[in-house]
This record gives C-alpha cells, sequence and structure tokens, in this order.
C-alpha cells in the first residue's frame, strides 16, 4: 500500500536528478528541471523511483553533450529527449515486463532488466495517474506522468 503525503515537486525533481549525477556526468548529459508544481500528494520514494528510471532511459537515448529537460507543469511532469526515439510498433509494448527495444542487446551486455518501464506503468497508476508516452524515431522521447 503506497503512503501519500503532500510532497515538494521541486525536492522530488532535485533530489532524484542528484542521485544520478554520476552516471549522468559519466553519459555528458545536462538535465534541465522547469517546476511550476509547489504540491502533490504522493509516495515520495516510489516516484523518486519512476522519475530516476524515466531520467536514466531519456539520458542512455541521448547524444553525449546533449540535454534532458525534466518539466513539471499543471498536473504533469513530463521526461523529454531528444534521442534516437521509438518506433510506432514497439511504442505500444515499451511498458511490458522484459520487453526491449533494442534486439541487439542480449542479457549479457544489455545494462537494464527491460523492467523499468512497467515498473514506472505500476507506480504512476499506483498514484491513480497515467504514463504517456509519445516519441518520433531520430527526434526523441516524451514520456509523462498525468495526474488526475
Amino acid at each position: 500500500r503506497i503512503k501519500l503525503a503532500p510532497t515538494s515537486v521541486m525536492e522530488l525533481l532535485q533530489n532524484s536528478i542528484r542521485c544520478m549525477d554520476e552516471i549522468l556526468a559519466e553519459r555528458k548529459v545536462t538535465v534541465e528541471i522547469q517546476c511550476e508544481i509547489y504540491l502533490l500528494p504522493i509516495d515520495n520514494d516510489l516516484m523518486q523511483s519512476a522519475i530516476i528510471n524515466l531520467v536514466d532511459n531519456a539520458s542512455k537515448a541521448s547524444d553525449k553533450d546533449s540535454i534532458v529537460y525534466l518539466k513539471a507543469i499543471g498536473n504533469e511532469i513530463s521526461v523529454i529527449d531528444s534521442g534516437k526515439g521509438i518506433s510506432p510498433e514497439d511504442l505500444d509494448r515499451v511498458t511490458e515486463p522484459f520487453y526491449s527495444i533494442d534486439k541487439s542487446r542480449s542479457k549479457q551486455n544489455s545494462n537494464g532488466s527491460g523492467l523499468g518501464l512497467s515498473i514506472v506503468k505500476e507506480i504512476v497508476e499506483a498514484h491513480n495517474a497515467k504514463l504517456l508516452i509519445s516519441s518520433q524515431e531520430g527526434r526523441g522521447t516524451v514520456v509523462t506522468i498525468r495526474f488526475s
């Protein structure tokens, strides 16, 4: 059972990025935060895990020296990258457990289990929110958590 409490969205976003400082530095990816939401009733630990996963995915898909945008506006938190994007046929399946977009990556050299987005979806739905993903190949991806 999740524990909802009024949480500072700016602190949530900043703490999530702080947890990833080293990885982001290695990948030479910068995260820019734009936050216009003051408080949200969320389970901080679970939502932080979701944000970290989304930023991790965005930074993996991005080229070196690029920017990932983390925006909290209205009733949405979005992670936006200008990376390689996701094909329409993969887009419908990316939240399935163990689904991998990159078929060339074997389990040995993949640095993930294929569970990330399925776990993010569970966390989002536990908050009675929706996970929305839009993408264009070669142009990037926007993953949005929309709170009701």
